[in-house]
């Protein structure tokens, strides 16, 4: 009596900690949840990332500047009266119509539109980082989620076989094969892993939502799971190359190298535009008919025009070549501190990247296999009363051990693939 009393107990305690309803939880495996491929998740967040359309604007901007700065100064159309005669002694009167105007000289035009030109391609480059940024960024987002994906499928395996254990273990009680405490003992076990399972879920939800941000998807009100895997097949990068190709082809690396063409196309303006303007006015004037008794004239017609040259007094003031001069030496600094960059950030992702490799390598062998014969022997031990409980309990700890760390260096190395093809500069991922 006391027996049955207890495995009640067990069964109750184990009913306490909510169990995951594989087949209701939304966020459960093999729920109603749609799936999205890793194609179309990156397609997605290229067309619909809010960043991504608002720095493509400022390329757009960048661009429409090129044609702004082709303005020239338009000429002034003038008409007026310049004398007239409000004494009523019958003077004549001077009326006019001409234009004035400033013509640019030094080369001002061109090299606004050359400074607009390097602006824009500068900021293409600029462009083409961020999204490079942003495919790696949203690749390790894709990843992580996958992840999570395959330890949580793994833990509700882990939980229903130690549910199925606990069940045994009640009945094996009744009999005298087993002990209250080893019924105990998988009740807890039972809970610790629905404990973890809770907790791996909140995890997914976190990251489906960030997959969600990326997409930028208006129907917030679902989530789209991953769908594929994280076996990126291993490829040998040599990094002499990867590091030839970065300085060469790297975004950021051109955005610096347009930066410098930018400095030097912004002195050769500033240099311009210290260079005196042109101005000029040319009218046609009409005299009336005078018919003063002192000085009669008749009506006639008259050109006038006047040219200038604006006077270059604040030319003594030479801070604004100086400031120009600084910057070239500064996009130079710039530059260089870019390409070394680079070359650090290919040289730590490559190591990163061997050592994530190396330890991949590890379950190129059996150990996933041994991990399951050794887990599936216990337990058959265990039913034939040749083990004991803590030995099917260890055997799944390590064959858990095994997966979870299998899947968390599956993720990383996809991570550091990611990495080190964001350091190079290139990208060919598939998930």
């Amino acid at each position: 009596m006391k027996k049955s009393a207890f495995i009640g107990f067990s069964l109750f305690f184990l009913g306490t900690f909510p169990s995951p309803s594989f087949g209701q939880d939304p966020l459960a495996i093999g729920s109603s949840n749609p799936e999205i491929p890793f194609g179309d998740y990156l397609s997605d967040v290229l067309n619909n990332n809010y960043e991504l359309a608002s720095r493509k604007y400022g390329v757009n901007i960048s661009e429409a500047q090129i044609d702004v700065a082709r303005k020239f100064p338009n000429p002034n159309f003038v008409v007026g009266n310049q004398s007239a005669d409000i004494s009523n002694k019958h003077l004549p009167q001077q009326w006019y119509a001409g234009f004035q105007g400033t013509i640019e000289l030094g080369g001002k035009r061109s090299a606004r539109v050359n400074l607009a030109t390097s602006v824009a391609d500068q900021s293409r480059a600029l462009f083409a980082d961020f999204l490079l940024q942003l495919r790696a960024d949203a690749t390790i987002t894709y990843a992580n989620s996958l992840s999570i994906l395959l330890t949580i499928q793994r833990k509700e395996e882990s939980l229903r076989s130690l549910q199925q254990l606990v069940d045994s273990t009640a009945i094996k009680l009744k009999f005298g094969d087993a002990s209250e405490t080893d019924v105990t003992q998988a009740a807890i076990e039972a809970n610790l892993m629905k404990n973890d399972l809770l907790t791996s879920q909140s995890d997914l939800k976190a990251a489906l939502l960030a997959m969600n941000q990326l997409m930028c998807r208006k129907d917030r009100g679902s989530l789209l799971y991953p769908k594929g895997n994280l076996n990126i097949q291993v490829k040998k990068y040599d990094m002499d190359e990867l590091i030839r190709y970065a300085l060469e082809k790297r975004p950021d690396v051109i955005a610096a190298r347009y930066n410098k063409i930018v400095a030097g196309n912004n002195q050769k303006l500033t240099v311009a535009d210290r260079v005196p303007n042109f101005n000029f006015e040319v009218a046609n004037n009409f005299y009336t008919r005078s018919t003063n008794a002192t000085g009669p004239s008749p009506a006639y017609y008259a050109l006038t025009y006047f040219f200038g040259i604006t006077m270059p007094i604040s030319n003594m003031y030479t801070g604004d070549l100086e400031a120009a001069r600084h910057r070239i030496s500064q996009s130079e600094v710039d530059l260089e501190a870019a390409k070394l960059k680079a070359e650090v950030d290919v040289k730590r992702a490559y190591l990163q990247y061997q050592l994530a490799s190396e330890q991949l390598k590890i379950y190129n062998s059996s150990i996933l296999t041994d991990a399951e014969k050794v887990y599936k022997g216990r337990l058959y031990s265990f039913q034939r009363g040749n083990a004991s409980l803590f030995d099917v309990l260890n055997a799944q700890r390590m064959l858990n051990s095994v997966y979870f760390t299998y899947y968390q260096d599956l993720k990383n190395y996809a991570i550091k693939v990611v990495e080190l093809q964001r350091a190079a500069g290139i990208w060919e991922i598939e998930l």
